[in-house]
């Protein structure tokens, strides 16, 4: 299978992708799929975004094809329904990955981490998968993927940032 990644923090088109959609190209290709830049020939869409702002972008993508999102902007799931989302995938996304690439799209939504039309209660799942490379940033920086406490660990989101750095009280 042939999937497009986007990151929606990017204007349509670029090829450019943040670390969170790094991750998810590296992924899908440790899983099996083809990933790409462009529609041609793909027949899923996996896109990256870091804030609900970015859902009213896929009423105007027109991509022809099953449109999935996840990441940081995923904890607001239902406005990427209303603008045209397939699917939101709360949570990690390792396990809809590997669902995707060896039972297919219909079975991947049927997860329990998968917001769709018909699920309108997803439950964030855990468990993400740390032992992914090093990836590098548009502007050189290397950047290591990390929880930073965060219970999401959402997928396609790198930082986690969505709920606030905070220490266990007990530092030893």
């Amino acid at each position: 299978m042939r999937v497009l990644i986007s990151d929606m923090a990017y204007p349509a088109g670029a090829s450019s992708m943040g670390v969170g959609a790094q991750w998810v190209a590296w992924r899908c290709r440790t899983e099996g799929l083809e990933t790409s830049h462009t529609a041609a020939g793909c027949s899923v869409a996996l896109l990256s975004s870091v804030s609900p702002i970015d859902a009213p972008k896929l009423a105007r993508m027109r991509l022809g094809m099953p449109m999935i999102v996840g990441g940081a902007g995923a904890l607001s799931p239902a406005s990427y329904i209303r603008y045209g989302a397939t699917g939101v995938v709360v949570g990690d996304g390792t396990r809809f990955l590997k669902t995707l690439a060896h039972d297919g799209l219909d079975c991947a939504l049927a997860l329990p981490n998968a917001m769709t039309k018909q699920n309108h209660a997803p439950v964030v799942d855990g468990a993400f998968d740390f032992s992914c490379p090093v990836f590098t940033s548009e502007d050189g920086t290397r950047r290591i993927i990390i929880g930073r406490g965060c219970k999401h660990k959402c997928l396609f989101c790198h930082t986690s940032w969505s709920v606030p750095y905070a220490e266990h009280q007990n530092h030893i």
